[in-house]
């Protein structure tokens, strides 16, 4: 009996030098990552102001009112469209309100999808 109970004891030490050793492999391994990471940041040239951004790629960007983006279909209960735009297409002179919407539910204009 007290041949197994030394066994399970080394046992039992041998397990936790292991966790232990494994913790301090990876905080080791952190810092590690965390030094070369600031050694990179340091490195790395500064980000581009907007203004020299646009100097740089004006030629080559499409201009803003000729976008061939995809627009969403406007409805009356759509988020999309302003509230006088939906009093309008309602035919009264005063804002009304949209249907009112839950958590979860899609906008009109995403219910086909």
């Amino acid at each position: 009996m007290v041949i197994v109970a030394e066994g399970l004891e080394h046992a039992a030490e041998s397990i936790s030098l292991f966790v232990i050793g494994t913790g301090l492999l990876q905080n080791a391994i952190y810092l590690v990552q965390l030094a070369l990471a600031a050694a990179t940041l340091i490195q790395a040239p500064p980000t581009a102001s907007g203004e020299l951004l646009w100097r740089r790629y004006s030629e080559a960007a499409p201009p803003i009112g000729e976008s061939r983006a995809v627009r969403p279909r406007l409805t009356p209960g759509s988020r999309t469209q302003s509230s006088s735009a939906r009093a309008r297409q309602a035919g009264t002179g005063r804002q009304q309100r949209g249907p009112q919407r839950r958590i979860g539910d899609q906008p009109a204009h995403l219910a086909h999808v």
